[in-house]
Formats: C-alpha cells, sequence, structure tokens
C-alpha cells in the first residue's frame, strides 16, 4: 500500500503502462520529477519537496523499470544540465507564440505560470 505522499491511482497506470511499453519495445524512458512545481503551488519546502521525491522514486523504481533504460530526474538538481538548452528554445519562442499552444494562464508569481488541464486550440 502506498503512503501518504506517495504515488496515487492516477499516477500509477501510466507508469504502468511506460513500463510495458518500455519491455515490449525495449524504449528507454526519462522520468520527470516536478519538485519545483510542488514547491511553488503546495507552499512546501525545498527539504518537504525532496522527501516527496524520494518517496515518489521508490514508488516508481518498484515498478520494475529497467534501470540500464530509465533517466530519473528531479527538477531543482537537474537544471544545470538542461538550463543550456532552456535558454536556447527561450532565445527562439516568444511568448505570444507559447501562451496559445500551451493555454498558459498567470496566476501573479512568474513561477506560477502554468498551463490549463483542459485546454483545447484551435487556430
Amino acid at each position: 500500500m502506498f503512503q501518504q505522499g506517495s504515488l496515487h491511482l492516477g499516477h500509477l497506470v501510466p507508469f504502468l503502462f511506460t513500463r510495458y511499453l518500455q519491455e515490449a519495445f525495449g524504449a528507454p524512458v526519462v522520468i520527470q520529477i516536478t519538485d519545483d512545481e510542488k514547491f511553488l503551488h503546495k507552499h512546501l519546502t525545498l527539504e518537504q519537496c525532496d522527501q516527496y521525491t524520494i518517496d515518489n522514486v521508490k514508488d516508481i523504481v518498484a515498478l520494475g523499470f529497467d534501470p540500464a533504460r530509465t533517466l530519473i530526474f528531479q527538477n531543482t538538481r537537474y537544471i544545470r544540465r538542461l538550463y543550456p538548452t532552456v535558454l536556447a528554445i527561450q532565445r527562439l519562442v516568444t511568448n505570444n507564440q507559447v501562451s496559445p499552444i500551451l493555454c498558459l494562464v498567470s496566476r501573479g508569481l512568474v513561477g506560477t505560470l502554468q498551463t490549463l488541464h483542459t485546454c483545447v486550440y484551435i487556430p
């Protein structure tokens, strides 16, 4: 049984399907742990987010992903490697291009700029 703060069924089913695809096709899998979103949207400390990350990764590893074909990374720790790519994309894309595509909605703070979950984009 999952402990409080662990993955819920809505996370578990897609992970199980992804593991199946990895087994069936030998595909590499990249899993992003969005601790920065927890920090910004749930008003947790970074230390609390780290504990959630540890718990989530334990749950994910227990599902049986192939360690040789699986990369799990935490946003706040991986950003050093990811930031050059982020900068390259930021230089090429304007806010006016991204906002309608991703249905960005500002909730005040820049860090909480987020996408709508029920967005339909019709050009």
